[in-house]
């Protein structure tokens, strides 16, 4: 994924550029918001939208929520 020119349209998008630029592992991240890895798996391998996960991912990852 090149991080200059990176579209982040949805939130499948924004979960693998936040994961590369933090260097998070999606186990890791599963583990830190307490579910399981096919969680992570699922909303980083489709055009998902939104997820009942999303604050709890932005907070693990230290980003920006607002």
């Amino acid at each position: 994924m090149n991080l200059k020119k990176t579209t982040l349209n949805s939130l499948t998008d924004r979960i693998n550029y936040a994961l590369q630029l933090t260097g998070t592992k999606k186990a890791d991240l599963a583990r830190s918001i307490n579910v399981k890895p096919q969680v992570i798996q699922f909303l980083c391998s489709g055009a998902t939208q939104s997820s009942r996960f999303t604050f709890e991912i932005a907070t693990t990852l230290g980003l920006n929520t607002g």
